[in-house]
């Protein structure tokens, strides 16, 4: 293993009732080639076996409880605890490829100070296998849509001088960040290796589904909270773009199993966003017959 003295990384682990998968996170995290320098772990109200999983590890992590802070605030309250020069966010059902800290360090350390972080792909496990195909760092496919996970390096000066928007809980809380960090002149590098093993489960599909239907809202508070980045063209295409990932997340995810209020809620989902659009009847003939929908791919 290298030793990481000259490459201070500070892993923080934001974690609520995922001790089934705590243990999992923290092995990938100390299989690093080069080793971190500090490793946190937020239990943000735990009612699990997360003090237990904690315990186990004695000094070679560090935690701290918070009640009720969610993953964001979670993330500000470490940020006083951080002596590290570096800061790398591991959600606690995710995982981390042995070479990840090594790599992204080499490659941010040699990169321009206006480089503020680097992003990996992610390859996904548990109910869905796959690799995500996020592109080059873009500014403006930025504005439109967020490719850049919060498991990624980030220099510790930028996080602590910005934190994280507690606003954006509900969801794109990732996407507000590195939109700060633009409007600031910081950019990011892509680093085309899946190094980040991003886990998906029940409650990552539950957060999914909830950020379904408040795309529109959440780009709205985005454009409300960064007008400087958008323009006025940019921003009616990113509406537009909002719009219609709702739309074909909602035809997407047309089932037979679907309770009647869950299709009715869709439907009307649907109808706010484009009553116009060509799928309208077919989405109004699945709620009384989803046996008869057809799904379709309005892109």
């Amino acid at each position: 293993m290298h030793n990481a003295s000259k490459s201070k990384v500070s892993v923080v682990i934001p974690c609520h009732n995922y001790a089934r998968f705590l243990p999992e996170t923290l092995e990938s995290v100390f299989a690093q080639t080069v080793q971190p320098y500090e490793v946190w772990v937020m239990d943000d109200g735990s009612t699990d076996e997360t003090p237990a999983v904690i315990a186990g590890y004695g000094d070679r992590i560090r935690s701290k409880r918070l009640e009720g802070r969610g993953a964001y605030g979670a993330r500000n309250d470490s940020l006083p605890l951080l002596t590290g020069d570096f800061f790398l966010n591991v959600d606690a059902d995710n995982q981390l490829d042995p070479a990840f800290l090594e790599k992204t360090l080499a490659l941010l350390q040699s990169s321009p100070p206006e480089v503020g972080y680097v992003y990996t792909q992610r390859s996904y496990f548990g109910d869905r296998k796959g690799q995500s195909s996020f592109p080059e760092f873009d500014l403006e496919q930025l504005l439109l849509q967020n490719y850049v996970d919060m498991g990624s390096l980030i220099r510790m000066e930028h996080v602590k001088r910005f934190g994280f928007d507690e606003r954006f809980n509900r969801g794109c809380g990732d996407h507000a960040f590195f939109l700060k960090l633009a409007e600031q002149g910081i950019s990011g590098k892509r680093l085309d290796e899946p190094l980040l093993h991003y886990r998906v489960h029940g409650g990552s599909i539950t957060g999914s589904v909830r950020r379904r239907y408040a795309q529109v809202e959440i780009q709205r508070k985005l454009m409300e909270v960064f007008p400087s980045l958008y323009t006025p063209e940019l921003a009616a295409r990113a509406l537009a773009d909002a719009k219609n990932r709702t739309l074909v997340s909602l035809i997407h995810n047309r089932s037979a199993d679907a309770s009647f209020p869950e299709r009715w809620r869709d439907f009307l989902v649907f109808s706010r966003t484009n009553w116009r659009h060509a799928e309208w009847r077919s989405q109004l003939r699945y709620v009384f017959n989803p046996s008869m929908a057809k799904q379709h791919d309005p892109t």
